[in-house]
């Protein structure tokens, strides 16, 4: 990853921690999208590599899931492709829609992995109702060329990534 910002981007359980910790090799800061949603003034002046859970946009909740949402409706990638594109390189995570809803029910805990501090408390367990239901009516190969049409568009390198 040699971009000034890696932006790691996929829906909840596909790889993207995992993709993280087997590629960040010149161990770069990893910020979650709810740290930089608190505070965007961290990215500013250093290499790092963003968390970006793709459902985001829609509060993981299906109620809140509209096909025809624009992606750059999220206020921090608006104010990223906005603010920081000529740093930029994302890396789209995909994954089959069977694959993505086991690994949903199978997990226990929200980044255990990247954020291990927080395996001890009781906000650690992972939604995994309400992100199956999100997962399964979301149109992924959809969502996906939002992302391919958005990087198109403002000229950003991006990476498709086979998260299996």
């Amino acid at each position: 990853m040699n971009s000034a910002i890696n932006l790691i981007v996929g829906p909840s359980s596909c790889g993207k921690s995992t993709f993280i910790k087997n590629n960040n090799k010149d161990d770069l800061p990893v910020f979650m999208l709810y740290e930089l949603i608190q505070n965007r003034n961290i990215i500013n002046n250093s290499k790092c590599i963003i968390h970006y859970n793709s459902l985001w946009l829609y509060k993981n909740n299906a109620l809140l899931y509209n096909k025809n949402k624009n992606i750059l409706d999220e206020p921090f990638l608006n104010f990223l492709t906005a603010n920081h594109v000529e740093k930029l390189h994302i890396y789209l995570l995909r994954i089959s829609k069977d694959l993505l809803l086991q690994r949903v029910i199978e997990r226990k805990h929200l980044e255990p992995d990247l954020r291990p501090e927080i395996n001890n408390t009781n906000n650690n367990k992972y939604p995994n109702s309400s992100m199956h239901k999100l997962i399964d009516i979301i149109d992924h190969e959809y969502e996906l060329q939002k992302w391919i049409e958005l990087c198109s568009t403002k000229n950003i390198p991006f990476t498709i990534i086979d998260s299996k």
